[in-house]
């Protein structure tokens, strides 16, 4: 055992409020499968649903997600 303190429900905390924030860049939806991230967006992450993956691909490819 040992006497560091355990941060575990901090930290499950603050994945669950990122995790139930995302949205669809598109439509909105909630909890999108698709997650495009630095490189591709300078720091920001875009979420995209299945249906609009490919859109929002193509934003990123344009330029205009940047």
């Amino acid at each position: 055992m040992t006497d560091l303190p355990i941060a575990i429900p901090k930290v499950k905390e603050t994945l669950m409020r990122e995790y139930q924030a995302r949205r669809c860049h598109i439509c909105d939806c909630r909890y999108p499968s698709f997650g495009f991230g630095p490189p591709l967006t300078r720091g920001t992450v875009l979420w995209a649903c299945r249906i609009h993956r490919a859109e929002v691909e193509a934003v990123l490819r344009s330029g205009e997600g940047r």
